[in-house]
């Protein structure tokens, strides 16, 4: 099983998957509800290039009331908490350990940056 693995890790990355909390205003996290794909100025995360933004689910598109944004060696999503003033960003990396902190990190900078400019 470890071969097994390995081998996946070897042709698609190491994956790793996290959580982050970000505190913020109630306006902010009013806004981060209404970002879109263009309220997103940045075009990498972690100097791999942005392949796709998007506010609503993969299953059904239903609104996830926030944004995610996907590179080809990960993903992250952030939304605003339901119970404090903070917003939480999950993210998964193949980058291992090392680029999911990088990832989670950049996630934030470019919400927070999306959020300054909405707020």
């Amino acid at each position: 099983v470890d071969r097994l693995y390995n081998n996946i890790v070897e042709g698609c990355g190491d994956p790793r998957f996290g959580r982050i909390d970000a505190a913020c205003t109630k306006a902010a996290k009013a806004k981060l509800k209404q970002l879109n794909a263009s309220s997103i100025t940045a075009t990498e995360v972690d100097g791999d290039p942005i392949t796709n933004m998007r506010t609503t689910s993969l299953y059904k598109d239903m609104p996830i009331d926030g944004v995610r944004v996907e590179t080809e060696t990960g993903w992250f999503v952030a939304r605003p908490s339901g119970t404090e003033d903070l917003y939480k960003i999950y993210g998964e990396s193949y980058k291992g350990d090392k680029g999911l902190v990088a990832l989670l990190t950049a996630g934030e900078a470019i919400v927070t940056a999306a959020l300054s400019d909405e707020v």
